[in-house]
């Protein structure tokens, strides 16, 4: 299936907050399989690093993980 947008986002550095869970992980999904440079946050590590690797399958760039200092 092909989507059409409005706007070419690739390369388009994304940031959704709470992106590891809920409405945000297919959210950061669909803008890393458009060619977006995407920033996956959230609070369980786990499940970050999870849908950082959905990305990596969908898109041609890799992700790191960083943990923010409290």
């Amino acid at each position: 299936m092909s989507q059409t947008f409005l706007i070419n986002l690739e390369h388009k550095v994304v940031i959704v907050t709470g992106s590891s869970s809920a409405i945000g992980a297919p959210t950061v999904v669909l803008f890393a399989s458009l060619g977006s440079k995407v920033v996956v946050t959230g609070r369980n590590e786990d499940k970050v690093l999870n849908v950082s690797q959905q990305c990596e399958a969908v898109s041609p760039f890799k992700y790191k993980f960083e943990q923010k200092p409290n």
